[in-house]
């Protein structure tokens, strides 16, 4: 297992495996089209310039929302809610909350546009 403690060694061990892999490598894999999305509801926003934490929760909540099925949006949205204020600051929440909200009733009204 790969830790904080070996991940400079050249012999550490990373098995990919599981949901945290699959969040990861589908972040990695889409974030074009995740980006595309935060785009279209951050107003006032270009996607550069939001911060590191609440761009990855973002992108890991809308990955959640288009393409697992098996995680009901409200859960993402509610992880991700959870995550920014455990390690955002005090705007990091509200902002999380109503862009992913409003991603969500696009996503369930069908007009939520992929471009990639």
């Amino acid at each position: 297992m790969i830790s904080p403690d070996n991940a400079d060694k050249p012999d550490a061990q990373c098995q990919p495996e599981g949901f945290t892999w699959e969040l990861i490598e589908g972040v990695w894999s889409n974030y074009r089209a995740l980006d595309e999305v935060v785009a279209q509801f951050s107003r006032h926003w270009k996607v550069e310039r939001i911060g590191k934490i609440e761009i990855t929760l973002l992108r890991l909540a809308i990955f959640e929302m288009l393409y697992r099925e098996d995680i009901p949006p409200k859960v993402a949205i509610n992880e991700a809610i959870e995550l920014a204020k455990q390690f955002g600051d005090d705007r990091s929440r509200p902002f999380v909350n109503g862009l992913l909200d409003a991603a969500a009733k696009a996503l369930d009204d069908g007009t939520l546009e992929l471009k990639y």
